[in-house]
């Protein structure tokens, strides 16, 4: 799947299994009637491209190491893992 992210649309290729197995939000988006599933691209145009490197890194790890909350971008990785409805969070 390609994802792009953010305003400038900044490409990530990520293994649909992953975003599927991971999300509910990715499931549904990937598998339903919708134009995603059909092109095989997600757009994420309010998202941080900063943030989305490190959700994409947990999904691809399984774990994300030393976050610290007093970073904004840490605090908004663990919103867009809600907003998708990750299903699991390891820190």
């Amino acid at each position: 799947m390609v994802v792009l992210v953010g305003p400038s649309e900044t490409s990530f290729i990520v293994h649909k299994h992953l975003l599927v197995k991971s999300s509910e939000y990715f499931a549904k988006a990937i598998s339903g009637p919708w134009i995603e599933a059909q092109s095989g691209t997600i757009k994420l145009a309010s998202e941080n491209v900063n943030v989305f490197e490190l959700f994409i890194q947990w999904l691809y790890r399984n774990r994300i190491e030393a976050l610290n909350f007093v970073d904004l971008q840490d605090l908004l990785l663990v919103v867009i893992v809600s907003r998708y409805q990750t299903s699991r969070m390891w820190f």
